[in-house]
């Protein structure tokens, strides 16, 4: 409850400093908010950087003035990434309703920050702001310690956005206005607000490995081009849809998608637990789901909107000894317009971390190493560790989709056991030789 607590404040503070600011909250994402800040144009470019860093650099010292001292033992520090460049918005009804941005600046800064950005650090391209005082380059950005800077840096700073922003937070920080909440295990979309979901499952997150070449691709091209982009990004939009037509009987939440990411909280079927579901759900889930593109009867549908992207996945569930056992939070962020579903728990941000390592790529399925523990024996031959990433482990969609076959073929006439969810004969365990390795540590 508490972490859904300090998000909301950082969404009510944010959400007041956009009345004075001319900024727009796009996004409310787990702890991270995305702002859109209105730019002048290339020739005035300048002053338009500076508005930026000014934003950010007040935002930022109210965080560690203020945040810092709501959020405790709790607090693990403040950062911010930004870009420069044109996007379209296109808004969905998926994830309780969303507006997700397309385009090199909308992308840049969200990769950014998950690459590592220090805290009390605003990060910048370095042909944009290469020339601000006090930048530390690192490869093609720039980093301007915005929480203790030069002064130099200091002078281009707004000091009554400062006042204000800090004004705005002692405001709600001492007169919180939040719902009373009261979880439960039901899901009600129109209820979020005051009754989140907690429950137990398996997050799956999918990204679209090679879309943001198209994006650029398009806006390089011109406006007809991304007219054509938007058409595609709106028929992908329902890819996710297709996929929970396939798991009949689960129980599953979608969250707003981010950027070209999808986020699934999958909870079991009603005669199926937890532990039946992440034993084989990473396999089954990841065949169906990259399945959904091969489909006989909708193979031109996604061909056209997919072009020459595929999704990469991760799968985590988490146990008892590591991961809160597969436990999550959904709840919806309110606004002064707008409502924010988000979600909180080990399962969502280890997906994404499976998703976002390197080395998984287009038709991958990734997953922690806890649930490939988890995973039915017979399944775990269908993975291997991820080079110079042992804490994860990886498939391909080539390796799922045969598997669903051959298992079955070369088992013939053996002694066979059944594992719930899975329809092909598994064999009896036998030594496969699996290492332990240490836990992957929790940032």
């Amino acid at each position: 409850m508490r972490y859904l607590e300090l998000i909301e404040d950082f969404a009510t503070i944010s959400d007041r400093v956009c009345h004075l600011s001319g900024a727009s909250i796009l996004e409310v994402q787990g702890n991270r908010i995305h702002f859109l800040l209105p730019a002048q144009p290339p020739k005035d470019f300048r002053q338009g950087l500076i508005k930026v860093v000014a934003f950010s650099a007040a935002l930022m010292r109210m965080a560690y003035a203020e945040l810092r001292k709501s959020a405790g033992e709790h607090w693990k520090g403040f950062s911010i990434a930004a870009d420069y460049g044109p996007a379209v918005f296109v808004p969905s009804t998926f994830g309780g309703g969303s507006v997700v941005s397309l385009g090199q600046a909308a992308n840049r800064p969200a990769k950014r920050l998950s690459q590592g950005v220090a805290s009390g650090h605003l990060a910048l391209p370095y042909d944009l702001a290469g020339g601000l005082p006090g930048g530390v380059k690192s490869g093609d950005w720039t980093f301007l310690h915005v929480n203790q800077p030069s002064v130099e840096l200091a002078a281009l700073f707004d000091r009554q956005l400062d006042g204000d922003i800090s004004r705005i937070a002692r405001e709600v920080l001492s007169n919180p206005t939040r719902a009373a909440r009261a979880f439960v295990n039901t899901f009600a979309a129109d209820n979020l607000g005051k009754q989140p979901l907690r429950d137990r499952g398996m997050c799956l997150r999918a990204d679209l490995d090679g879309f943001t070449k198209a994006v650029e691709s398009a806006f390089a091209k011109g406006p007809a081009a991304v007219a054509e982009l938007v058409r595609h990004f709106v028929e992908i939009m329902e890819y996710p849809r297709e996929f929970m037509k396939l798991q009949p009987g689960r129980r599953i939440v979608d969250l707003p998608w981010a950027g070209d990411c999808c986020t699934l909280f999958v909870r079991p079927a009603e005669n199926e637990s937890v532990e039946d579901l992440r034993q084989v759900f990473p396999v089954e889930g990841g065949r169906l789901w990259h399945g959904v593109a091969d489909t006989q009867a909708d193979i031109n549908r996604w061909k056209s909107a997919l072009g020459e992207a595929k999704w990469a996945t991760g799968f985590a569930c988490g146990d008892s000894d590591e991961g809160g056992n597969g436990w999550a939070i959904v709840a919806e962020i309110p606004t002064s317009n707008r409502r924010f579903r988000v979600i909180a728990g080990w399962c969502a941000r280890r997906a994404q971390d499976a998703q976002e390592c390197p080395g998984v790529g287009a038709e991958h399925v990734a997953l922690p190493k806890v649930d490939f523990d988890n995973l039915e024996w017979g399944l775990k031959p269908l993975f291997s560790d991820i080079a110079n990433h042992p804490t994860y482990f990886f498939s391909t969609y080539a390796k799922l989709k045969k598997a669903r076959h051959s298992v079955a073929q070369s088992l013939a006439g053996a002694t066979s056991v059944r594992a719930t969810g899975v329809t092909a004969a598994l064999p009896r365990p036998r030594p496969y030789g699996l290492r332990h390795i240490a836990d992957f540590p929790t940032r």
